[in-house]
């Protein structure tokens, strides 16, 4: 018996219990259901170990969560639930959870933000039952849950208070339960699994409308798979309906709140060049999501590696020689246009640029980092050659006709018809609000996990069979040694890289905590976005955005109250913070633009070099 066929009979043989009139796969068997458990608990333990040992503590905000923790702070001090002119995402059970954590301990933005932890940890092990209920074998579904888990921008976003983990939460235990339903041996079991897919998916996409796509797109395609039981399935129609309604009660309550702001529309100005705008910015968005994409996938992309020889060798000859060229060109002209840090890994901002490239892109001047040039050309060549043979193994699979093996078919057809229409939906939202907004890479997180699932399974049906060497007793699953050490890799630039980022932001705090001790206040010092922006709610109550519309008359035009040039000019105008008027600045290295101040530098460590670093405080010229 092959491998293949071996994991098949022990996860997704279904001939004992399928359903008479549909043949899904049925879930493991109880005598193993507590091993699989245990896997899981293991997954996100060590998930909760990264997270401590990269120690993200700090006593200010983090990206965009400062907002949020505001409004934590207000419910938990109020009872009433108060946006402050910065959050677009809804928030909803979120922010009650964090003000529970607030009530609980005592405020604090350690407090609030550790609410995220155990948020994160159930989203790794409720993704580690995903894929073993879509017949992944145990060490390979250890292996994809332990992917998504030491990525750079999961563990990140699980330190901090963003909705991104949480809306990841909402997604997969939406798919969770709709695997449930489907596996359910009876028509009432089945519908009860439904319909708390439903009520939980309603609620839990309060926190990001994007968690909504559950209740409106993975649901839906679940009852479609219920359609032989017409009494099942329309139930299933009806109470789609009413989530459905429930959605957008939500969302009508959310757009009459008061300092919430609305989606960025389209920009008013001439048709010709609104077109042209946008048309460029998709082009970059499909060009760079999907690479993106490849970089958090590629601990499992570089399991092709070893298949070199087993891909025909003329097209492997042709592609490699198109895309060397290719390469080569598109590195020559960003070079020679100063456009090379935007053409390299990891190409989507944010997060992964945060941690390895620029540090902080929002304190004025030079940023440190680990990742030059040179070494972000190796990672790009990487990942694009391990996609590349990806790819080229599809077409060899096609162009030979392979065929699913019989025993995974009801396994493929389950995960297209529950992940496909999801995927295009949110791929869809992605790029209608990227046709004005940047897309970050954080919002690539459901996505690198709808990937991480179908690469392992075709792995395991297409890749593993033909495999001739053993693996190791020191690795997981049937994935190469390869494929663990670039998990490793990313394991420790997630970890090396959330230590170095809290700890530039506790030296941050710690330079303008130094400068208010001498008795200057709070709104005379730019401490940076996160720092500036706690200090306008605390002293303005809400940011100052023109796209407040609720209450009418909110925002005020402020001139912007120093105009100094670049490299010192901060990213975020001054209008949105008109109550911070610095006499003081906290930069990376001293600036020309800038006078000394009295204050000394601050000095951190950091994992990654440079492992010394330091933050100046400088004062504005008179």
């Amino acid at each position: 018996m092959s491998t293949s066929q071996h994991m098949g009979n022990e996860f997704a043989t279904v001939a004992a219990s399928r359903d008479r009139k549909n043949d899904w796969p049925s879930p493991p068997e109880r005598s193993g259901q507590l091993l699989y458990r245990r896997d899981g608990l293991l997954c996100a333990s060590l998930m909760a170990l990264c997270f401590l040992l990269a120690w993200p503590f700090v006593e200010m905000g983090f990206i965009d969560d400062w907002s949020y923790i505001k409004t934590a702070q207000v419910l938990a001090q109020t009872g009433h639930f108060a946006y402050n002119g910065w959050a677009t995402a809804t928030l909803g059970w979120q922010v009650l959870w964090g003000a529970l954590f607030s009530k609980l301990f005592g405020f604090s933005f350690v407090h609030v933000r550790l609410s995220t932890l155990p948020i994160g940890m159930a989203s790794v092990y409720i993704f580690h039952q995903i894929l073993i209920r879509f017949g992944i074998s145990r060490g390979n579904a250890a292996f994809g849950a332990l992917t998504l888990a030491l990525s750079p921008v999961f563990l990140a976003m699980s330190a901090s208070y963003m909705t991104d983990v949480p809306g990841l939460f909402c997604t997969l235990l939406c798919l969770y339960l709709c695997q449930r339903a489907l596996a359910a041996s009876t028509d009432r079991a089945a519908l009860a699994w439904l319909l708390l897919a439903i009520v939980t998916n309603v609620i839990g996409g309060t926190s990001r409308q994007t968690g909504w796509l559950g209740v409106l797109l993975i649901v839906p395609s679940t009852v479609w798979l219920f359609r032989r039981r017409r009494s099942l399935f329309w139930s299933g129609v009806l109470l789609w309906l009413a989530g459905v309604a429930g959605v957008f009660l939500c969302m009508y309550w959310l757009t009459h709140q008061p300092y919430f702001l609305p989606e960025t529309p389209l920009p008013t100005q001439h048709f010709r060049t609104l077109l042209k705008f946008v048309i460029i910015k998709e082009i970059n968005n499909v060009i760079k999501t999907p690479l993106c994409l490849f970089l958090l996938l590629f601990p499992i992309l570089a399991a092709w590696f070893p298949l070199t020889r087993s891909v025909p060798r003329r097209p492997l000859l042709y592609l490699s020689a198109i895309s060397s060229g290719v390469l080569i060109l598109a590195l020559v002209y960003c070079n020679r246009h100063e456009m090379l840090e935007f053409c390299l890994a990891p190409w989507l901002s944010h997060v992964m640029g945060q941690m390895g490239v620029a540090g902080a892109d929002n304190i004025p001047g030079p940023k440190p980092g680990p990742l030059r040039n040179p070494q972000r050309i190796v990672i790009t060549v990487l990942v694009l050659n391990a996609t590349l043979l990806f790819f080229l193994h599809l077409f060899s699979r096609l162009r030979q006709r392979a065929r699913i093996p019989q025993f995974s078919a009801p396994v493929w057809h389950q995960m297209l018809y529950l992940m496909a229409p999801y995927t295009l939906g949110y791929l869809g939202a992605v790029f209608i609000r990227g046709a004005i907004d940047p897309v970050f890479d954080r919002y690539l997180l459901t996505l690198q996990a709808v990937a991480i699932a179908f690469l392992l399974r075709y792995y395991q049906d297409f890749v593993e069979p033909d495999a001739k060497q053993r693996p190791s007793r020191f690795t997981i699953g049937h994935l190469p040694w390869v494929s663990h050490l670039a998990l490793l890799v990313f394991a420790y630039f997630s970890v090396a890289g959330v230590h170095d980022w809290f700890a530039l932001d506790r030296a941050r705090v710690e330079a303008a905590e130094e400068v208010r001790r001498s008795g200057v206040p709070r709104t005379a010092i730019q401490g940076g976005f996160e720092y500036d922006g706690w200090t306008q709610l605390e002293v303005g109550g809400y940011i100052n955005d023109l796209r407040i519309k609720i209450p009418p008359g909110a925002f005020h035009p402020v001139a912007p109250a120093v105009n100094v040039p670049f490299p010192c000019a901060s990213w975020y105008p001054a209008v949105l913070m008109p109550v911070v008027v610095p006499k003081y600045v906290v930069v990376f290295e001293p600036l020309p633009c800038y006078a000394p101040s009295p204050f000394p530098a601050v000095t951190y460590h950091a994992w990654m070099p440079p492992f010394t670093r330091q933050l100046y405080v400088q004062q504005l010229k008179d």
